[in-house]
């Protein structure tokens, strides 16, 4: 892959990640609330809020310039009945001051962009979300995730190792953990985030020699 299509294929996943939180956020609302930080970041992130919201005096004359035929704007009228759109106007503006979000200029229109603190916080909001369903029928194959991250890099050796720990994963050996259930998407964002592409390998086996103990382990 080359470096043109690897960033691209970055971009698509950190917008697919933004893309499920979201909605992961959006289903756990139950009527119109104050937006937190991290759905109105989850919601930049995913191309959902625009200039106009930090800049119109009411919320009402920005959207008198809104684009029907635009996805975003409809998507973000769905989203409208969760949130109160004062609160969330609000929090974007606090998310401008402290550097988090950018307005910048495109021919057509202002548009609200992450900026790399924004990334990084959304990242941390994800992987503290990070939850691996554990399947009402198990499918009979291991997952085994094998890494091997430098010394000098052992500030993300530890929150890999934390985060593996976090998820379910049991330790075989060294740098060697295991789980039973589908997890693939996970590690390969993780891998993909912390730049260890050539450092964490992911193999799926149906069959490890004496697993009774691991079966009982994971009660499968």
């Amino acid at each position: 892959m080359d470096e043109a299509s690897s960033k691209q294929n970055s971009i698509d996943q950190f917008q697919e990640l933004c893309s499920q939180l979201v909605k992961r956020y959006t289903e756990e609302a139950r009527e119109k609330r104050n937006a937190k930080t991290r759905e109105v970041l989850a919601m930049v992130g995913k191309g959902l809020l625009f200039a106009g919201m930090i800049f119109a005096p009411k919320l009402s004359y920005a959207y008198k310039f809104h684009d029907e035929n635009n996805p975003s704007w409809r998507e973000l009228e769905k989203y409208s009945k969760y949130y109160n759109l004062t609160s969330l106007k609000r929090t974007l503006k606090r998310l401008e001051k402290q550097r988090m979000v950018v307005v910048k200029e495109t021919p057509d229109e202002q548009v609200v962009e992450l900026t790399e603190k924004g990334k990084t916080r959304v990242i941390k909001y994800a992987i503290g979300d990070f939850d691996i369903e554990k399947p009402d029928k198990w499918d009979g194959k291991w997952r085994i995730v094998i890494y091997d991250v430098s010394e000098k890099s052992k500030d993300i050796r530890d929150i890999l190792r934390n985060t593996l720990k976090r998820l379910g994963f049991l330790k075989l050996q060294g740098s060697v953990y295991i789980l039973p259930f589908p997890c693939e998407k996970e590690i390969r964002f993780l891998r993909a985030f912390y730049g260890l592409d050539s450092d964490v390998t992911m193999l799926v086996t149906s069959k490890i020699e004496n697993d009774e103990a691991y079966r009982q382990y994971f009660a499968i």
